[in-house]
């Protein structure tokens, strides 16, 4: 996607200034202390509106490239189709949602194209968490995108974890069985633990490992230092990290949706 290669020369500017700051830092002086890590602070500043930039980039790319291409709306992925009602619904205007809703209806029977609207599917709302990145691309049918990106980079089985929802309240019930009964019964307990898993399945939770982790931690530093919360030093070292982890995130999305794109556009004969 051209969007990648772009972010390829973006993330260049930021080792310029990775090289830059380790240069000033190696002159062991306070000023160059002081440049060095100015320059590392504003390099990771720059690379997270980078890093946002890219995602709302990468989707309008797609967007427009099912557009020109002028796709069968029905060979549209299930939740791509369901943005575009979304979008229909969002219509306040009757005079205006009425022929929007009959072109789409029409598209539907005849089997053409249906423009869909990037702009509302690439919004990041100036945040991009793992959460959001997620539900963006779930919109255009790839789920669990920084997940499967995870598995892949860090040779983890998931980023999520189980968690009985019994276990929080163990030591309560224990505690309660403990005071209603002369003798403490581990088993009871278990017993009524397991009763309550029956019922309710244990919740699902991330971790803070792989890309999750890696986006976390770029957002909460980028965070303070935007808001003049600390003035922590960002070593060159910690910002190459970050920079890598965004080119790997980076060149995963751009496969999935490169993917997507050959399922729908195939190559003419």
């Amino acid at each position: 996607m051209q969007c990648t290669l772009t972010l390829g020369d973006s993330l260049h500017d930021i080792l310029l200034l990775a090289a830059g700051a380790e240069s000033e830092l190696l002159t062991m002086t306070s000023e160059g202390r002081q440049k060095g890590n100015a320059m590392t602070r504003a390099g990771l500043v720059l690379l997270c509106g980078y890093f946002e930039g890219y995602v709302r980039d990468l989707i309008t790319e797609f967007i427009e490239i099912l557009n020109d291409e002028k796709i069968d709306i029905n060979l549209l992925p299930d939740s791509l189709f369901v943005t575009a009602l979304e979008h229909l619904t969002s219509i306040s205007n009757l005079q205006k949602k009425i022929p929007a809703s009959a072109k789409l209806k029409e598209s539907v029977r005849l089997g053409t194209s249906y423009k869909l609207d990037q702009k509302k599917l690439s919004n990041t709302g100036g945040n991009p968490t793992v959460d959001t990145i997620e539900s963006i691309f779930s919109r255009i049918g790839i789920d669990a995108a920084i997940d499967k990106l995870s598995i892949t980079d860090f040779g983890i089985a998931s980023t999520y974890t189980l968690e009985s929802q019994s276990e929080q309240l163990r030591l309560k019930i224990s505690e309660e069985v403990s005071q209603n009964s002369e003798n403490h019964n581990p088993i009871l307990i278990d017993q009524i633990l397991r009763v309550i898993d029956s019922k309710w399945a244990p919740s699902r939770k991330r971790r803070k490992i792989g890309y999750v982790h890696a986006i976390e931690e770029l957002l909460r530093i980028r965070n303070l230092i935007a808001h003049g919360e600390g003035r922590e030093p960002v070593p060159p070292s910690e910002l190459l990290t970050h920079i890598e982890n965004v080119e790997g995130i980076a060149k995963g999305l751009d496969t999935m949706v490169t993917d997507i794109i050959k399922r729908l556009c195939p190559a003419p004969v």
